[in-house]
Parts: structure tokens; C-alpha cells; sequence
């Protein structure tokens, strides 16, 4: 699978968590399918971009609470969506860890049953 096919990958699943948690939670607001779809779309920007950057300044309080402060990362990203998308609500930080549960549990279970993807690197000496 190519860099393009994984990437399509991971926004067809984020946006299926996201979906999925908007239907969970009453706190989630989608106007339309297509907000899901952007939404999927910023949040797999969002953690290829942002995401690294704040597991490294907030280290510390990974190191403090065992990793269990990727949750409340995961949720700032979440809120970062909500606040980007115009049509992605989420009323809360609360709200926006149990959409970050939500979403991993749904990465987890795509990547078990489809497979993760591999993607091939190849480099060509002259």
C-alpha cells in the first residue's frame, strides 16, 4: 500500500470515529456527512502535524501519569478539530476524551481486522 492509499486510509477511519462518536455522544454535533468526512480529514492533518509536537513538550506528565496524559492529548486534538471544522461540534473536554477513546478503539479494531498497512520504502542506489 502507497503513502496515498494510507492516507486515505486513516481519514476514512478517523472520520468513521468521529461519525460513530457523534451518534455516541450527546455533546457531538455534525451538520452533514460531509463535516464527518472534513473532520476525518483535519484530524489525520492534525495528528501528522500537531500531534508529535505536543507529545513532546508534554513528556513529563506522560512520564507522571504512565501515559495516560495521551488521553487528554488526544482530546486537545479533538477540540482543535471542533474548533477548525465548522460543522464538528464537541461541547467539553470530558466529551473530547471519550471522542479520542472512541476514534482509537475504532483505529485498533480497523487496524486488527483490515491489517495494517505497510508501507513500502523503497531507495534505488545508482
Amino acid at each position: 500500500m502507497g503513502i496515498i492509499q494510507f492516507t486515505l486510509y486513516k481519514i476514512f477511519v478517523n472520520a468513521i470515529g468521529l461519525g460513530i462518536s457523534a451518534f455516541l455522544f450527546k455533546h457531538v454535533k455534525v451538520e452533514s456527512f460531509g463535516y464527518v468526512i472534513l473532520g476525518g480529514f483535519v484530524l489525520s492533518l492534525m495528528n501528522f502535524l500537531v500531534k508529535p509536537f505536543l507529545i513532546l513538550i508534554t513528556f513529563p506528565f506522560h512520564l507522571l501519569t504512565l501515559g495516560l496524559f495521551y488521553f487528554i492529548v488526544n482530546a486537545l486534538i479533538i477540540l482543535l478539530v471542533s474548533a477548525l471544522v465548522k460543522g464538528y461540534y464537541v461541547d467539553g473536554l470530558w466529551t473530547a476524551v471519550g471522542v479520542s477513546i472512541v476514534v482509537s478503539l475504532i483505529n485498533i479494531l480497523f487496524d486488527i481486522f483490515y491489517g495494517k498497512p505497510k508501507i513500502d520504502i523503497k531507495v534505488r542506489k545508482f
